[in-house]
């Protein structure tokens, strides 16, 4: 699809709604807070930066939950630092995609 700059407003305009409308409903739920970015398309990432790893990992987890996302298998790296990422395909009845991601380090909880 060949996208146009209109396009690309409409794309961020609708995932700026619906993140606005999810940080409210999620806030409600007790979701933690995340750090969200979007990209040019509206493709919405989201992504734990809380202090420690198990904080970061309850991050993840509520919000998976909340917007029905699909984790990955977890991966882990030599210095023992674990990468999570989830996919929410038209997350809450939208036509958005959603990635949730964590890195989370042993001695972050340290």
């Amino acid at each position: 699809m060949d996208y146009c700059t209109a396009d690309y407003y409409r794309c961020q305009t609708t995932a700026v709604t619906a993140l606005a409308d999810w940080l409210a409903a999620g806030a409600a739920q007790g979701c933690p807070p995340m750090d969200w970015t979007m990209t040019t398309t509206g493709v919405l990432v989201a992504r734990s930066l809380a202090p420690t790893a198990a904080q970061q990992r309850t991050a993840w987890a509520a919000w998976t939950d909340f917007l029905g996302a699909t984790p990955w298998p977890e991966s882990a790296r030599a210095d023992g630092m674990v990468h999570l990422h989830a996919v929410a395909r038209n997350p809450r009845g939208t036509e958005l995609m959603v990635a949730l991601v964590a890195d989370l380090f042993p001695d972050q909880d340290v």
